[in-house]
């Protein structure tokens, strides 16, 4: 039964506005159902991420939000990193630390820590895309272009059961460009340009050709690249990505789907500042020797058997191979440093994913349920080597030594069960996941193995209500888990660390009527037993339990069916607050670190015939560096009240296109009035101040064929 929908933008954030003929005509349709039902069931699909579908996503029993493509155009946003910041409950700082790059992903959720994207899942096309999800879960490599995305999901609450293993924080799926139907393709190129910084600016390069049979059967070949300097000294990047997609039908309703994909980066780390450093200059850098240099290899190859209307088989593999080092001065900057450090990891990933689903209608009641299972093995290999020399001297004239020398080795197994019950306008989900994890970590240099295995049910249900067609209440409850990762396991003793589970709960509403939309979202989340890096020991500590809760929301309006002008114009406002506190140990009580209690954005779409036009507005308040909550800033930057910020970012497009040309050019100016903000990293070595983008001109230009 087909529905249609209006599409909106809330935050910048599609969410579907339902068209009121369509419903009624669904509604009027459903002659053998419950009387009081208000939307038909969907046809049957286990993978309910998907392509971020419109129905899916409005449906969700849990807060959901999807950026899409012509979001992401009209933002004139280069990187994830500037994207994510449209997502509620999400706090994306400027790039800091071992995550300097738009090669690394930093994204904290309901104040969740950020660095690196710790406490969140993250897939590209459903595929785990940290180096190690188990192992090494952090993304200091987040091997995915923004250019080659047509929609960012992101699952605050109620993907528990089906998503693991670290999902206190949501999963963020992002989903690539879709092979064309016809042969065609695009390219787009982008142009940055910094006012009065240290770098000159950046070129960006996007492009998707490929076509599709008659039977469905399809190839794409997808890529980007990122290259030039950022806005600080010593800030050269050159980042690739390549993708070939491939779609192969083997029956009407069987067919064999996947990637090969390679990306690549290379990049200067500007480093820290001082506070006197930030003050004399905050675009310098004083850190010449630091840089990354990372690489990705993936193969996915995956099964869909689209048994009938009501039953559906899918089976996914994957491999992948990934390198990463870098290279940093561990203690002090180019006049201070006595210490140069390199870091070579590696990693390989085999993961294998079957998946059955099935709809059944028993009576009164309707089922949709999947059971699934996933085995991945996963194995590493760590080192460090130093060099110690005199400070002021050539420290590459020094010997270098292996400091360190590990290998991590995990196999996995989750399965995992849900029953979507439906009763006339009705849904509960249980369900349960089961985490089997043995992971262990051997030292080369003294022959010393720490091996541990974990045994965790996981429960989960989900419950909606949807009132009207246009009003759906739900509520969720969750549980997570997450093992200790390699780096975390002893080199000479048994390690003590327990892993991290957290308890997640979501209250909320959605409402959608012509061209209003509204949402909002209360949420708690309970975390415990959580593993972060102590630098006065210099090892990870488990750091206890913190707590928080908060509410987000957002309203939106389309002016499209108003007669005139204003028909071009929509409107958007979005907020989330946030409290999270630390709820034992020695800072019991307190904030904690890099998180900001208000949150908020506000923008309008204006569209005039060839012409559109952006505006938007973004604002954070002020945030403590680390949870002792100190205000006064520390001489070296590490410590100290961050403050808060608000940017504004405008974008003209005018469209070109005519029978012989499907040509877009546009420009705009990001953070429009130069504010100046900055961010800290605390808990590194190589902490200290890292200063926003300044004032930003970029031009554009897309071509289809």
């Amino acid at each position: 039964m087909s529905k249609s929908f209006g599409v909106m933008t809330l935050l910048g954030v599609t969410v579907i506005s339902p068209d009121l003929s369509a419903q009624e005509e669904n509604i009027a349709e459903q002659t053998d159902s419950d009387a009081g039902e208000i939307l038909a069931p969907l046809t049957v699909t286990g993978d309910w991420l998907g392509d971020a579908d419109e129905e899916i996503v409005r449906r969700h029993p849990g807060a959901r939000n999807a950026i899409r493509e012509q979001e992401i155009e009209e933002s004139g946003a280069t990187s994830i990193r500037e994207i994510m910041r449209r997502m509620p409950g999400v706090i994306v700082p400027e790039n800091n630390g071992t995550g300097s790059g738009d090669f690394a992903l930093n994204i904290g959720v309901r104040g969740l820590g950020s660095r690196l994207t710790p406490r969140t899942t993250v897939l590209l096309d459903g595929v785990p895309l940290a180096n190690a999800p188990y192992g090494q879960p952090q993304l200091s490599l987040a091997p995915t272009a923004l250019g080659n995305l047509k929609a960012i999901d992101l699952v605050r609450g109620g993907g528990s059961v089906r998503f693991g293993p670290q999902n206190v924080g949501g999963v963020l799926n992002f989903v690539t460009k879709d092979i064309p139907d016809d042969f065609g393709g695009e390219i787009t190129t982008r142009g940055e340009f910094w006012d009065g910084a240290g770098g000159t600016g950046q070129g960006q390069a996007d492009f998707l050709v490929g076509g599709s049979t008659d039977n469905g059967s399809g190839l794409a070949f997808l890529g980007s690249a990122n290259h030039g300097s950022g806005f600080r000294e010593n800030d050269q990047k050159d980042i690739d990505d390549a993708m070939v997609k491939y779609r192969l039908a083997l029956t009407d309703n069987q067919r064999l789907e996947g990637r090969v994909h390679a990306y690549r980066a290379d990049a200067d780390l500007p480093g820290p500042l001082s506070q006197a450093a930030f003050s004399e200059d905050p675009f310098q850098s004083t850190h010449s020797y630091e840089k990354f240099d990372g690489s990705r290899e993936e193969v996915v190859l995956g099964y869909v058997n689209e048994i009938s209307d009501d039953q559906e088989l899918e089976v996914k593999g994957y491999y992948t191979h990934s390198t990463r080092e870098f290279q940093l001065s561990a203690l002090g900057d180019d006049a201070t440093m006595t210490r140069l450090e390199r870091l070579p990891r590696r990693y390989d990933v085999y993961g294998f994913e079957p998946r059955y689903s099935a709809w059944a209608e028993t009576g009164v009641l309707d089922h949709e349920w999947t059971v699934g299972y996933r085995f991945i093995h996963e194995s590493a290999r760590e080192k460090r080597y130093r060099r110690n020399f005199a400070a002021g001297t050539n420290p590459f004239a020094a010997a270098e030594s292996l400091n360190r020398d590990t290998a991590g080795r995990t196999n996995a197994h989750a399965f995992y069960v849900d029953d979507r019950i439906e009763y006339g306008n009705w849904s509960f989900t249980p369900g349960i996941r089961f985490e089997m994890v043995d992971i262990e970590r051997y030292n080369y240099l003294n022959g010393f193995k720490d091996k541990e295995d974990y045994r965790e049910p996981l429960p989960s249900l989900q419950i909606a209500y949807q009132a009207t067609p246009d009003w759906m209440m739900f509520g969720n409850y969750g549980r997570s888990f997450a093992s200790v990762e390699h780096l975390s396991l002893g080199t000479s003793a048994d390690n003590p660390l327990e892993p991290e589970k957290a308890d997640t709960y979501e209250v909320g509403t959605r409402f959608q009527t012509g061209g209003f939309s509204t949402e909002g979202t209360l949420f708690l989340i309970d975390f415990q037993n959580q593993i972060e890096f102590d630098s006065t020991v210099g090892m990870n500590v488990n750091k206890g339990e913190s707590l928080h809760r908060g509410f987000e929301g957002g309203i939106a309006y389309d002016f499209a069916n108003w007669n005139g002008a204003i028909a071009g114009l929509s409107v958007y406002a979005n907020y989330t607050y946030t409290k999270a506190t630390r709820e034992s140990g020695e800072n019991t009580g307190n904030d904690l670190g890099l998180y900001s209690a208000h949150v908020g954005s506000v923008g309008a779409r204006y569209a005039l015939e060839e012409w559109v036009f952006n505006l938007d507005g973004y604002a954070q308040s002020e945030q403590y560096s680390d949870d002792s909550n100190i205000r006064e800033a520390s001489a070296d930057g590490k410590t100290g009240m961050i403050p808060g910020f608000a940017y504004w970012n405008v974008r003209v497009e005018r469209d070109f296109s005519d029978d012989d040309l499907n040509l877009r050019l546009a420009g705009g100016i990001k953070n429009l009035f130069d504010r100046r903000y900055y961010t800290r990293a605390s808990v590194e070595n190589n902490g200290g101040i890292y200063v926003g983008a300044p004032r930003t001109f970029f031009v554009e230009a897309r071509m289809a064929f």
